[in-house]
């Protein structure tokens, strides 16, 4: 699908139906020596047919990127450095897909960096896939001097959009995120799967929940690999280090546009609860008792007792069972907000507060 809004972007060069794999990059305002280390990492693939995109979210910095990209490739046949008007990391990802040209598509966060040899392997292995959408492979966590492999899925793993919605509703496997994923680009632009742009909080899962049910719709499938295709690098000045009073209403509003995908592709939405309570999960630690809100107990007190009164929380509270929850420490943590046990809860914060600082040295 073209799109002719974005015709003053598009390099004029002529349409190449040989890339098979299109790098999708959307930064605004990275620092140097952190776009040089994803550029390094991609100009590390070799036999492989493939364009980077990197999509420039407005930040005016179109040259240095592109001289970055100079130092990084021995080639720039391939590469296109692109600047958008600002509009967000979501509008950023949208222009990059209807730019491509590759038949598989794989979104890389500037701050983060592939593994070169696993991607290639991993593309390897779609060569002949006919009645797949989208390709799940592992990644490799760095935060500081730590690092960890994490391992979601297994070789040949097939698995249907109704069992991706499950899994993506459970916050299992690393389906709430769009990166370690090759998507098929056809079958997003044929279908009009794009990234809600109306969302700063939700968005890789609300974008992968609307393909699950269009890949049910179709009877087309994920494959899970152990391959190893993505570094992801945890960003220390994370939410669980600051405090920002807007992060649960950002989170409320991908509740309200996850719940009419549900009804507007007629599905039960039995695990959109189960989905809440997830997340109820993430705001224990980084908002209402985030230790870096300079609160004090009794305002931490005020905000738990708002959280307990939105409909979401309250229903997910109610509805779904500990044993629900996809780890051991969730489901003891969902135990203390059904039995109102608020410090307990508090000593819950600050205890993963204190694994994060540790973490950091």
């Amino acid at each position: 699908m073209e799109d002719k809004s974005l015709a003053n972007f598009v390099p004029q060069n002529q349409k190449d139906e040989g890339i098979f794999l299109s790098i999708i990059v959307p930064t605004w305002n990275i620092p140097s020596e952190i776009f040089k280390r994803c550029m390094s990492s991609i100009a590390n693939l070799r036999n492989l047919s493939y364009e980077v995109l990197v999509m420039i979210d407005g930040d005016g910095q179109r040259e240095r990127y592109w001289t970055i990209c100079q130092e990084c490739f021995s080639s720039l046949k391939r590469v296109k450095v692109i600047e958008i008007p600002h509009a967000g990391v979501n509008a950023a990802r949208n222009a990059g897909m209807k730019l491509s040209q590759g038949k598989w598509l794989f979104f890389v966060d500037a701050d983060d960096a592939i593994c070169a040899e696993g991607l290639a392997l991993a593309v390897s292995e779609l060569r002949d896939a006919s009645d797949v959408v989208v390709y799940c492979t592992n990644y490799n966590e760095v935060f500081g001097a730590y690092s960890k492999h994490t391992m979601n899925y297994r070789d040949d793993e097939h698995f249907s959009g109704a069992e991706c919605c499950s899994r993506l509703m459970q916050c299992t496997h690393n389906m709430g995120l769009v990166w370690a994923k090759l998507f098929s680009r056809v079958f997003l632009i044929d279908n009009h799967l794009y990234f809600d742009e109306s969302l700063a909080f939700g968005e890789d899962c609300e974008f992968i929940l609307r393909l699950a049910f269009k890949a049910e719709q179709n009877n087309t499938t994920f494959i899970g690999s152990s391959v190893f295709s993505y570094q992801y690098y945890r960003n220390a000045d994370s939410s669980t280090k600051r405090f920002s009073e807007d992060y649960m209403n950002r989170y409320i509003r991908a509740f309200k546009i996850i719940n009419q995908d549900f009804k507007e592709a007629k599905w039960n939405t039995k695990e959109f609860d189960v989905f809440v309570a997830h997340v109820l999960m993430q705001l224990t630690v980084n908002y209402v008792f985030n230790a870096n809100a300079g609160m004090s107990l009794k305002d931490h007190w005020h905000l738990y007792r708002k959280v307990r009164q939105i409909g979401e929380f309250a229903n997910a509270i109610e509805n779904v069972c500990c044993t629900q929850m996809n780890s051991r420490s969730r489901s003891m943590t969902l135990m203390f907000w059904k039995l109102h046990l608020f410090p307990c809860l508090y000593a819950v914060a600050w205890f993963r507060h204190m694994q994060v600082c540790l973490g950091k040295k």
